[in-house]
């Protein structure tokens, strides 16, 4: 019940980051606020100077909001493999979890190892991923 219960939060905390990243991604396509200036260098315009602060500033607001959307994506990714991690896990859990399990078994044992073994494989990806 309770690995189930955790590809559900996960599946859950996929879309909700998928949107953040979509409302994000959408955020990074809309215009700058402030306006380059066409002042020469010799001339002193405080208006001109204000725009290119902001459009500056903007550029630095675009850098950290592209830097949020690596996150969002690392973040997808690391619930994607754990989501493919429990439902490795879930098969194996379900037949030990049975009360003849040992005389009488849902699965056959290679079948159990090969998904134990799939799950120890990503959850090392997933580490070095983590990692990375």
């Amino acid at each position: 019940v309770y690995i189930v219960a955790e590809v559900i939060q996960s599946i859950i905390k996929v879309k909700e980051l998928q949107a953040t990243r979509l409302r994000q991604q959408q955020h990074l396509t809309l215009p700058p606020t402030g306006k380059r200036s066409n002042v020469g260098d010799g001339e002193k315009d405080e208006q001109a100077g204000a725009s290119r602060t902001n459009y500056n500033d903007h550029d630095d607001n675009e850098d950290s909001a592209a830097t949020g959307l690596v996150e969002l994506d690392k973040s997808i990714e690391q619930e994607k493999l754990q989501i493919l991690r429990n439902l490795c896990f879930t098969l194996p859990c379900i037949n030990w979890g049975l009360p003849k399990f040992d005389t009488d078994p849902w699965l056959r044992e290679d079948v159990a190892e090969s998904l134990m073994w799939v799950e120890s494989i990503v959850r090392i990806y997933k580490n070095i991923r983590a990692a990375m």
